[in-house]
């Protein structure tokens, strides 16, 4: 049996040259692996090779065989919302042939087991293992990858390397940490810890636990061990939902984040490789320094910065998307048509799908008024649930923040704010809270906006 594959990449683990004849490896694939790919090639399906039994009972096994020298592995999604015990052994990599329904024939999964690393690894072993063929409950990922095989009308595949609960230092190299004094910190503690465990030493109180070796949110732990020996594959694009391990030092995100981004394009050399991330959902349950006035809110910013900072890159916005008292996003299908949008959108240029929801631009304050203007608005602006526009802020040069009015332009990309209670505004804030359920503007996709902030004050 022959077909075309177009995978979509998610942690290129694809073509190694520890696998013989270019046969794609197998995993036993378990439910809900949130990751994607996409494959460019002619491949069959290797029918030689025998069922075999594992502990769930007699499952097909199906062997990709590329025949296509020319395929060209062009995306990668990578998510650490949520750590996958798979049934595999340490390094080991996988390929799953997800027989769902004839709409879903074709989307195919990779999973990368949860593994840290203090050096670089970069050996992978390509056991052949059973692949279970069933369907796979919903997540982003799954949504994501039916969005695009509807779209483009190929075979979808996912792949996953990941680790819930991290933070973002253990996702690039650590000697690109030394490069900023900002980030330095962290190095410098790691290394401080890592003298002390040599030594036999006690470990400085003022070492972050997180930057202590052999743990998963050490620096560079799991970019060596679950990123680092994917680089010889070809790549174009990042898919990242990660934040909530960050947000107890957020101002410190605001360079740590683009710099991971940049630490992998230059591992791949290539600069120009798209990156498209999850704004942090809404939520207020009190974890994660969600107890702290403006950490949230100030990783949201961060990441919306980042759009600003780094050509190429996409935002998802979700603060609609979450739930008040769990950390993890419950609207999950609706986070993974979110990202394909994107994806749609700049990657495979499909310039009539609306991309994202709309992205303040700039702010002219007249009089007692201010004037926000919006890049993605689409058609025009518009507000959901309701026709009066909420979940703006003011302040003057008290720096004391109170409820605005706003109201959509005549233009449809602008919106004007004013309060009673301020003469001469100088900031406006939207949508800045833990769990902003009453912000309401959107696009006319329904993609809501960005939260944002118009003043650079300190936060803490």
């Amino acid at each position: 049996m022959k077909f075309k594959l177009a995978v979509i990449f998610s942690i290129s683990l694809i073509f190694t040259d520890s696998c013989k004849k270019e046969i794609l490896p197998e995993i036993i694939l378990p439910d809900g692996v949130p990751i994607w790919t996409e494959l460019l090639g002619s491949w069959d399906i290797d029918e030689t090779v025998s069922p075999n039994t594992s502990n769930n009972g007699t499952v097909s096994q199906y062997v990709l065989v590329r025949k296509d020298m020319k395929a060209d592995t062009r995306w990668t999604e990578m998510s650490v919302e949520f750590k996958i015990n798979a049934q595999v052994s340490i390094n080991s990599i996988g390929f799953a042939l997800n027989v769902i329904d004839s709409e879903n024939f074709g989307i195919i999964g990779i999973n990368f087991n949860s593994f840290r690393a203090g050096l670089w690894k970069n050996k992978y072993y390509c056991p052949w293992m059973n692949v279970k063929i069933e369907p796979i409950q919903p997540d982003k990922w799954y949504s994501f990858a039916k969005q695009l095989r509807k779209k483009l009308n190929v075979p979808i595949g996912i792949i996953g390397s990941y680790w819930g609960g991290t933070s973002a230092e253990s996702w690039l190299p650590r000697e690109v940490l030394a490069s900023d004094p900002i980030t330095k910190t962290i190095l410098d503690q790691y290394l401080s810890a890592q003298n002390s465990l040599n030594s036999g030493t006690p470990i400085s109180s003022d070492v972050n636990p997180f930057n202590i070796p052999d743990q998963s949110h050490a620096p560079g732990y799991l970019y060596n061990g679950m990123i680092y020996p994917h680089i010889p594959f070809a790549i174009s694009g990042v898919i990242w939902y990660q934040g909530e391990s960050n947000t107890l030092r957020a101002e410190q995100y605001e360079t740590l984040f683009p710099m991971l981004i940049n630490s992998w394009r230059d591992a791949w050399n290539k600069p120009e490789m798209n990156f498209l991330f999850v704004q942090l959902a809404g939520y207020d349950g009190k974890l994660s320094g969600n107890n702290i006035v403006n950490a949230w809110p100030h990783i949201r910013e961060g990441q919306r910065l980042t759009l600003n900072k780094i050509e190429n890159t996409g935002m998802a916005v979700a603060i609609d998307l979450g739930d008040i008292s769990n950390i993890h996003p419950i609207y999950k299908r609706e986070l993974g048509e979110r990202l394909a949008r994107l994806a749609l959108h700049d990657v495979y240029r499909y310039k009539n799908i609306v991309r994202c929801g709309p992205l303040y631009e700039s702010v002219v304050f007249e009089g007692n008024s201010a004037n926000v203007s919006f890049s993605e608005t689409n058609l025009s602006l518009q507000i959901r649930d309701g026709d009066i526009l909420q979940g703006f802020v003011f302040a003057g040069s008290d720096r004391h923040f109170y409820k605005a009015s706003a109201e959509i332009n005549a233009d449809g990309k602008s919106v004007r704010i004013w309060s009673d209670n301020i003469g001469s505004p100088v900031a406006v804030r939207y949508a800045w809270e833990n769990y902003p359920v009453n912000a309401n503007l959107i696009n006319n996709a329904d993609l809501p906006a960005s939260p944002f902030r118009t003043d650079n004050w300190p936060l803490y």
